[in-house]
């Protein structure tokens, strides 16, 4: 998406036009979102922050499981127990 952004700064449909990014916005993060507002408008900066909402989401039900779910030796060992 940088290279995107890079071409699509010089043309009119980038939200920054007349002007350059600034180092600041570079280094916030707002390269891809205005890359996708560029491409897609509005759409694309709502399909960013979903983007963004559900890789956040994803990452935080992953470390909130217990880890006798993570570790097979456990369960099998818990499996076996129930058998025996």
């Amino acid at each position: 998406m940088g290279l995107v952004a890079l071409a699509l700064e010089n043309t009119t449909a980038f939200p920054t036009f007349p002007r350059r990014m600034s180092p600041s916005e570079i280094s916030a993060g707002l390269v891809l979102p205005y890359a996708a507002e560029a491409i897609l408008g509005k759409a694309g900066a709502v399909a960013v922050l979903v983007l963004m909402f559900l890789s956040c989401q994803s990452a935080c039900s992953t470390s909130s499981r217990p880890s006798s779910i993570a570790d097979p030796l456990q369960s099998q060992a818990r499996v076996l127990s129930l058998l025996s």
